[in-house]
Formats: C-alpha cells, sequence, structure tokens
C-alpha cells in the first residue's frame, strides 16, 4: 500500500491487519491437539530418534500446528527447531545457515531437525516485526504463519527466507534421499524448489507418499525425471513409468 489510507478490496490498512489477525486465532483454534490421533507423529518421530545416519535428519514441514513437536518431546528425541530459548525464543539465523559437513560445532547431528517452512501456531511477532517462538499457541501476540501479510512484506523475511533457503540447499545436497508425505503439490514455491533439486542432483532421490491421487503436476514431472519415484493406493510412478 502506497500509504495507510490507501483501499485494496475495500479494506484499508487497518482493516487488512484486523483481519489478518482474526484469521490466525480462527487457524489457531482449530489446530489444537486435544482430539488428534497421535499414532502416525509419534511411530515417526520414535524412527527419527533411532535414525543412526551419518548426517543429521532433517523434517521440514508446511504445517502450522505442534502435532510434531508434542511427539518428539514424547519419544524423548532431541530436535532443534531454529531457536534458543524458552519464553520468547530467539531465531538464531547462524545455526539455521550451518550445513553438514561443515556444522560441528553448532547443534550436534543427533538433533533432529525440525522446520517449519511456513510458520507454526506458537510464532507470533513482536512489536519490531521480529519472530519469536512462544512455549505455547499465540494468544496476545500476532501469529507468524504464512501466507499472510508477511508473504510481501520485505521487512519480515526472517525466518521464512532463511527456512525455504535451508530447505534448497538440504535437497541440493548430494545423493540426498528425501521422503515426501501428506503434502498436495498446491505450492508452487515448494514444487520448484523439489523439482530442481531432482533434476541438478541425479544421484538424489526423491520418493513421493500420495494419500489418494497422483498430483498432475507432479505425475508430468515424475515421467522425465527418474529420480522422481511416486506411490499411491492404487499406482505409482517408478523411473519415469506410470502403473
Amino acid at each position: 500500500m502506497a500509504n495507510g489510507n490507501s483501499v485494496i478490496d475495500d479494506l484499508n490498512a487497518e482493516q487488512a491487519k484486523e483481519l489478518d489477525a482474526t484469521v490466525c486465532k480462527h487457524i489457531i483454534a482449530n489446530l489444537g491437539h486435544e482430539s488428534a490421533t497421535l499414532r502416525a507423529v509419534t511411530d515417526f518421530a520414535s524412527w527419527t530418534g533411532r535414525a543412526n545416519y551419518l548426517l543429521p535428519v532433517e523434517v521440514f514441514t508446511v504445517n502450522y500446528d505442534l502435532l510434531l513437536e508434542i511427539a518428539l518431546e514424547q519419544c524423548a528425541v532431541p530436535y532443534f527447531d531454529g531457536f534458543t530459548g524458552n519464553y520468547q525464543a530467539r531465531f538464531q539465523t547462524d545455526l539455521v545457515e550451518a550445513m553438514p559437513p561443515h556444522d560441528n560445532d553448532s547443534v550436534p547431528a543427533f538433533f533432529v531437525r525440525l522446520w517449519k517452512l511456513h510458520g507454526s501456531i506458537n510464532w507470533a511477532w513482536r512489536a519490531n516485526n521480529e519472530v519469536v517462538r512462544l512455549g505455547q499457541p499465540s494468544e496476545t501476540l500476532p501469529a507468524a504463519i504464512y501466507p499472510s501479510d508477511t508473504k510481501y512484506d520485505e521487512s519480515r523475511r526472517v525466518p521464512f527466507v532463511v527456512l525455504q533457503d535451508r530447505f534448497r540447499r538440504s535437497l541440493h545436497h548430494p545423493e540426498t534421499l528425501c521422503l515426501v508425505a501428506g503434502y498436495s503439490f498446491g505450492d508452487a514455491h515448494i514444487n520448484e524448489l523439489l523439482f530442481k533439486a531432482a533434476g541438478k542432483r541425479e544421484r538424489s532421490e526423491i520418493v513421493v507418499f500420495c494419500h489418494s491421487t497422483i498430483p498432475e503436476s507432479l505425475a508430468t514431472k515424475a515421467a522425465s525425471t527418474p529420480n522422481i519415484q511416486v506411490i499411491a493406493p492404487t499406482e505409482g510412478m517408478i523411473g519415469g513409468q506410470r502403473g
């Protein structure tokens, strides 16, 4: 907006801000874990705790909820989410940007890396436009979840851009195995990162598990990119062949 009096889609700046806050509140209210079935995430968390690989396991999610955090804590799996602290944890860009095998002086390799690309219901904006991680879902501070006005606000690039860059660099690590589950390929910027990495890193493997049908954009790319493998309930794509 050029100034505070500008109107876009019948909303001025103040009304847009109020709408954003209202939407975030409704999202938080509907993402409580009390009625959630945790079996899948606790099974996954348990596996990450036993995954004794040379390099750390990195989990990237576009979900806002706290189910992964709850599961990791229930399974006593240490993890690092980019923030340090408890009350209003601060984002540590230098620790997030450290990449294996050159991050020996940062977070230990046995810590699972949990990267929430679109924010979380316990992330909040402080008055200085800094994102902090709270000990519980944000109630008093504006929630930092994406997309919102932050998508277009260049003054609020951290931590979203830092985490997206971490995803890009992790995908381009030689001979990476990337498992994709619960993702509908509805975000163009995420798709681009996955597809570019598959094309440039032929010795890496991307395995996609689809809950229902195979999204057309994924099927088109997998047909010409043999290292993208797709598994759905009634069909699959292996080596570019669908059957």
